[in-house]
């Protein structure tokens, strides 16, 4: 645990994890760094937003991250992958597939708003009719939006860390 730590990767761990994949990141500068730095805050922010939805418990009360956390058990394949499959994951370390998530947001978070601000009340539902003379159009009620984004490349990394998938409920002892 690393007192005021306000990400789990590096900007360097970031371009490293680009160049890997094909994919661009701001200039290798001063200024590029601290876009990145902003880069990887967004998708910080974007995690700490799931902090409910993490398997386990913060190992220390105080920790300034999510990360390290207690009680965590991954099993099937990428349990396996990684030398887990059924054991506890070590109190001193941060999965590497927390960190390749947060490196992933942060790449999407240089074309989309990772936790956009919804005005539910402005969306229209599809058109249900329309009248090109004197044009009329009408539309249906909205569609029920997901309270929570999807972001499949960095949920690939995440989603065997989440405490309960759809239809089921997390369950602790009190």
């Amino acid at each position: 645990i690393v007192a005021n730590a306000d990400t789990y990767a590096t900007v360097a761990e970031l371009r490293a994890y680009a160049a890997k994949r094909g994919l661009t990141l701001p200039a290798e500068d001063a200024e590029g760094d601290a876009e990145c730095e902003v880069l990887l805050t967004k998708a910080m922010d974007y995690l700490a937003a799931q902090s409910e939805r993490w398997k386990g418990i913060r190992v220390q009360l105080d920790q300034p991250l999510d990360w390290p956390r207690a009680g965590v058990t991954i099993s099937g394949y990428g349990g396996a992958l990684y030398g887990y499959n059924g054991y506890e994951l070590p109190l001193d370390e941060i999965p590497a597939d927390i960190k390749r998530g947060q490196m992933q947001l942060a790449i999407d978070a240089q074309t989309l708003d990772l936790q956009p601000t919804v005005d539910v009340d402005s969306q229209k539902g599809p058109v249900t009719q329309e009248v090109v003379d004197v044009l009329s159009v009408s539309y249906a009620e909205p569609y029920a939006r997901r309270s929570k984004s999807w972001f499949a490349k960095a949920d690939g990394f995440l989603a065997k860390f989440y405490a309960s998938g759809a239809g089921q409920v997390r369950l602790s002892r009190g």
